[in-house]
């Protein structure tokens, strides 16, 4: 039985625009040493099997505030909405599960193939309720947009998780970046976070 909740690539719509370009062609080199490092049969340091125990003492505390609040209906009512988070450069998937425990809706993005493999394995194992609230999704965190797949942005009936996010969880993400892409990543923060939301 399949717990975990997976977007395919084409179920999100990447683009790359001029001023992303010469990031795009980055990748192309960065995805194959990347991909190589989770292939090589090495330990991977990063990879502690857990959640990051920062996040889990921010998590049990409620410093990010509830998985759930309030939000104003098109009728104008108040109705239940549980937060979304992104943690880009999810690796196994890990930080992604801890969140989706905590009853937030979990997106985690991963460039390298095999890692999404082993994030998916693992949110698959996931009790049901859980792993429903967790997406993996294979792909570039500077092409990310608020575009959704020509299904209307629902699959299986469930409508995907896509930005703009409450919160997005980056325990290791940029420090893994050229220094030069760091400008870069702060305008891609701004533009997946909702007005008043949180990088942590």
């Amino acid at each position: 039985m399949k717990y975990c909740h997976h977007i395919q690539p084409a179920s999100i719509a990447f683009r790359v625009h001029g001023s992303f370009q010469s990031m795009s062609r980055h990748f192309n080199k960065f995805y194959s040493s990347w991909e190589s490092k989770w292939t090589s049969g090495n330990k991977l340091p990063w990879d502690t099997g857990c959640p990051a125990p920062p996040l889990e003492k921010v998590l049990a505390s409620g410093e990010l505030g509830h998985a759930s609040f309030l939000k104003k209906s098109t009728e104008g009512r108040e109705e239940p909405r549980r937060r979304r988070v992104l943690v880009p450069g999810c690796g196994g998937g890990y930080d992604v599960a801890a969140f989706a425990e905590h009853g937030w809706e979990a997106l985690g993005l991963e460039l390298a193939p095999t890692a999404v493999a082993a994030a998916r394995e693992y949110c698959g194992a996931l009790p049901g309720e859980v792993g429903e609230r967790i997406n993996i999704l294979e792909g570039d965190f500077f092409s990310l947009t608020t575009e959704t797949s020509r299904e209307g942005g629902t699959r299986d009936g469930k409508q995907l998780l896509v930005p703009p996010f409450d919160v997005i969880f980056d325990y290791t993400f940029l420090c893994a970046l050229p220094p030069d892409l760091r400008p870069n990543w702060a305008m891609q923060m701004s533009r997946l976070l909702r007005p008043g939301g949180q990088a942590a």
